[in-house]
C-alpha cells in the first residue's frame, strides 16, 4: 500500500543570478510565498520529515493534506527569504546541510555551476532550529557517493552526522543524497550509520516502507506555474509518472531484446 505525501524539494529561494547555469534551480521568493499560500489556503500542513519516516516505518497513516518542504545544500537564502515565509504561514521544513561548507559558499566537487553563492552559517542554523525547522545530513563535502570507497563514504556519513548533531544538539536521523547519487551499497551504509530515512532525487509524491532510503519527492523549478503546483499535491502526479516510468522501461527491454 502506497502513501500519499508529497515531499517538495527546493535548492535555492531566490531570483535568478546572472551567469548562473542552473536557472531551473531557483524559485524566486515572490513565487514561493505563493506557493505556501496556495498550500495554506487549501488547509494542508506540514509534517516534519522525520515524523513521516517514523510513520512510515511503522505502517502508521499520515494525516491527509500532509506536505513535507526539503531544501538541498543550505545556502543563505533559505534563511533569507525562505524561513521568514515559513514562519509567516507556521510551515516546518528540513534543510540538508553539506556540513564542512557551512558558512562558506558553494565550490564543491562535481560541481557543474561556475557562480559561487553563499551558504548558512552555524548561527543561521541554530536559529532556524528554534523555530521548527529541521536540519538533515547532506555529506561533508558533497561528493558523488558512488564514487567513492567504502570508507570515504561511512566518513562523509558519520562525520556529517556528527557535526550536525554537536552543533544542534539534537540526533540526526534524515539524510538525502548529493546530486541524487547512490547504489545498494550506499544506501546499506546511510542505514548502517544510523539514519532512519533518506531522499533521493527520484520523482513521486506516493510511498512504500521498502523505499524509506530513497523517499520520491516534487521537484519545483524556477518556472513552475501554480496550477502544475497544485497538480504536484495530486494523486493524478504520482499515476501519471508511474505510468510514463513503466513505458519507458518496456520499450528499453524490447529495445534490447
Amino acid at each position: 500500500m502506497k502513501t500519499k505525501l508529497p515531499i517538495l524539494f527546493y535548492h535555492k529561494i531566490n531570483k535568478p543570478k546572472p551567469g548562473a547555469r542552473a536557472i531551473n534551480l531557483y524559485v524566486p521568493p515572490a513565487r514561493f510565498e505563493q506557493q505556501m499560500r496556495y498550500l495554506h489556503k487549501r488547509g494542508y500542513k506540514s509534517i516534519s520529515l522525520e515524523r513521516a519516516i517514523e510513520s512510515l516505518r511503522g505502517g502508521q497513516p499520515i494525516p491527509p493534506k500532509s506536505v513535507a518542504i526539503t531544501f538541498d545544500d543550505g545556502y543563505l537564502d533559505n534563511y533569507e527569504y525562505a524561513f521568514p515565509i515559513l514562519k509567516k504561514y507556521n510551515f516546518s521544513a528540513t534543510i540538508f546541510m553539506v556540513t564542512d561548507f557551512a558558512g562558506r559558499d558553494n565550490k564543491w566537487p562535481h560541481s557543474k555551476e561556475t557562480l559561487t553563492e553563499p551558504l548558512m552559517s552555524w548561527d543561521n542554523v541554530k536559529e532556524m532550529a528554534q523555530h521548527g525547522i529541521s536540519f538533515g545530513s547532506h555529506t561533508c563535502n558533497h561528493w558523488k557517493l558512488n564514487t567513492l570507497s567504502v570508507d570515504e563514504v561511512s566518513r562523509e556519513l558519520v562525520q556529517s552526522k556528527k557535526k550536525l548533531e554537536n552543533e544542534l544538539q539534537q540526533e540526526i536521523t534524515t539524510f538525502c543524497y548529493p546530486y541524487g547519487e547512490y547504489n545498494s551499497h550506499v544506501v546499506g551504509l546511510v542505514e548502517h550509520s544510523g539514519y532512519l530515512g533518506a531522499c533521493a532525487t527520484e520523482h513521486g509524491n506516493r510511498h512504500i516502507p521498502e523505499d524509506i532510503y530513497t523517499l520520491k519527492r516534487v521537484f519545483v523549478w524556477n518556472d513552475t506555474p501554480l496550477w502544475k503546483f497544485g497538480y504536484y499535491l495530486s494523486s493524478f502526479y504520482d499515476y501519471e509518472h508511474t505510468r510514463k516510468q513503466k513505458r519507458k522501461a518496456l520499450k528499453k527491454r524490447t529495445i534490447t531484446d
